[in-house]
């Protein structure tokens, strides 16, 4: 996310790691995920608000610190000695020359370094391309880091609230207390250090208490709804034509493109366009000389042709030869164009209205917009279009509770309220799901224990005091050991409304459930809510799930689903 004006104008460090931990990033779209990719993406989103001036591999981010101005104008260089605590600090990016190929490692701070130990954030840590990740009490040695690149402009690594945006369920116990007026959990002082960090608004602290008054809705549930005549798999046809301009003629012409078996459409329902993979035979006589941009137009049908339901418009991309005269094409919705950045202010504006703006910026068509009410003000600057529109969609969802769910619907921009979206006419059960995984982990993005330091510096002596605030859960911590959240802030108000804040987010296990091959229905979407019922091993669901992601697939007449899914009552161990 880019300066959403929710808690002031740019993104801080903290935003940045809610926002991108636990994602892929290919920022330069070469070689895929690397770790490189993430130290491009963070400076353009908190130091220097551009991309970044300088290219090279992990190591030559420290071996080339002294021939590029680039790298001399927009960092401090610290050439580790290991023998003291704090030799690095938050937003610091640390350097390994070895390793990784040749090529080294490189790497975001998240804290100081203590007695021998630190933590950093990076990507593509084990060589598979990793998405973002947390490495916690890792040894802080020359093995390990042999450079320090200390950004000068510090003013987007202060502590500033993160923007969240997920909501988990699970309850918490407090054992923490606030000192400054109370009684010190823990304290202690440093000399000589001056404190760089902001006042936290008045903003933030009414978003903590937002959360903490949040009550977990829960999803209506199966038996009380109608489900309307489902999952009939009839025999269902993909029928593909290619809208294409002639300049024999002047003007755009449609034909009709045989497809071969395969073809797939997928949909996700945040910051990804909708996709059309196929495949045709080539043709000598060039009678399907599909290029790039040209549209096309996809529809289910029967047999003989009949009844055409368009599903998807899209443009082609991307396109390939195989050495078996097969070529093989990609094409996005319109939502592909909300990739293009852009700059833009706007003030007491909706989410709608929002939308509307970049629309017709991108010359984008669109048509039914739900009205999200909630007015706002922002600048966003260098970001992505989807960016831009779902950081609108995230403040209305903060204040008004709404979550609204941005499509292409054949060709026009469509925003929906979620509570409209839902589909009774296909019911996913362990016989309409031909396989089916539920996954719950505690590996990521759970914690039983916060762990919150408040640092003051007086001005005077110029003193440092720290006060420590913890907020845990000694039943889930029996249950699963110590899974610790630590955060540095600048404000007593906030520290212990932010410890509890976390905790009800965090205090529980993650859940995801997939189901393979479920009988198709066109209208299944990312973002509609399907009817779920079924009896797991230790798990009993009987509600509606909201479809993160779903690919339609289209075999020999035969339309079958992948779902996955979230939300709704897992209720189980």
């Amino acid at each position: 996310m880019a300066n959403t004006g929710l808690f002031g104008q740019t993104m801080n460090f903290d935003t940045f790691v809610s926002t991108f931990l636990g994602k892929a990033t290919d920022y330069d779209r070469a070689y895929g995920v690397q770790c490189v990719d993430l130290i491009l993406l963070y400076i353009e989103k908190c130091i220097t608000g551009k991309s970044a001036g300088f290219k090279g591999n992990a190591k030559e981010w420290w071996t080339n610190r002294n021939t590029s101005n680039w790298l001399k104008s927009n960092f401090d260089f610290i050439t580790p000695t290991y023998k003291k605590d704090n030799e690095v600090q938050k937003g610091d990016i640390g350097v390994k020359t070895s390793g990784g190929g040749g090529n080294g490692h490189i790497f975001i701070i998240a804290g100081g370094n203590s007695n021998g130990r630190f933590t950093y954030y990076d990507q593509n840590g084990t060589g598979k391309h990793d998405k973002m990740s947390i490495r916690m009490g890792i040894p802080y040695n020359k093995n390990t880091i042999n450079g320090i690149l200390r950004p000068k402009n510090q003013s987007k690594l202060g502590n500033s609230i993160p923007n969240i945006k997920s909501n988990k369920n699970g309850s918490s116990t407090s054992n923490g207390s606030i000192t400054g007026g109370g009684t010190a959990a823990s304290s202690g002082t440093k000399n000589n250090q001056s404190s760089t960090t902001k006042d936290t608004s008045a903003e933030e602290i009414k978003y903590l208490k937002k959360i903490l008054k949040n009550k977990t809705k829960v999803s209506t549930a199966v038996k009380n709804v109608t489900i309307t005549d489902t999952n009939k798999q009839n025999r269902t046809y993909v029928q593909t034509v290619w809208r294409h301009f002639t300049t024999t003629q002047g003007s755009y012409i449609d034909r009709y493109v045989p497809v071969k078996e395969g073809a797939k459409i997928t949909w996700e329902r945040k910051g990804t366009p909708g996709q059309f993979n196929f495949e045709i035979v080539y043709d000598d006589n060039h009678k399907y000389n599909i290029q790039e941009g040209d549209c096309i137009i996809v529809s289910l049908c029967k047999s003989d042709g009949t009844d055409p339901k368009t599903m998807f418009v899209g443009y082609v991309f991307t396109k390939k030869i195989s050495k078996d005269r097969i070529y093989s094409y990609v094409a996005y919705d319109q939502l592909r164009y909300l990739k293009n950045k852009d700059f833009l202010i706007y003030k007491k504006k909706t989410a709608s209205q929002v939308i509307k703006t970049v629309a017709k910026r991108m010359n984008l068509k669109y048509g039914s917009i739900a009205d999200t009410k909630y007015k706002m003000s922002a600048i966003e600057e260098g970001s992505e279009c989807f960016d831009i529109i779902q950081d609108a969609l995230d403040n209305t969802m903060l204040e008004k509770s709404q979550i609204y769910v941005l499509y292409d619907n054949c060709g026009k921009l469509t925003l929906k309220n979620i509570s409209n979206m839902k589909r009774n006419s296909c019911v996913v059960d362990v016989e309409t799901a031909q396989d089916y995984s539920l996954e719950t982990s505690i590996d990521s993005n759970t914690y039983n224990r916060v762990k919150i330091v408040y640092e003051k510096t007086n001005k005077d002596d110029k003193k440092t005091t720290y006060h420590t605030i913890v907020c845990q859960s000694s039943k889930s911590i029996n249950q699963w050991g110590v899974l610790q959240l630590y955060e540095k802030v600048d404000n007593i108000k906030v520290a212990k409304l932010k410890a509890e804040a976390y905790m009800k987010m965090y205090n529980a296990k993650t859940k995801s459930l997939t189901v393979k091959d479920v009988i198709g229905d066109r209208q299944v979407r990312a973002g509609s809510m399907v009817p779920v019922i079924m009896n797991l091993p230790n798990c009993k669901i009987s509600s509606y799930l909201l479809v993160e992601k779903v690919t339609h697939k289209f075999e020999n007449g035969k339309h079958t689903m992948d779902l996955i899914l979230s939300g709704g009552g897992f209720n189980g161990k």
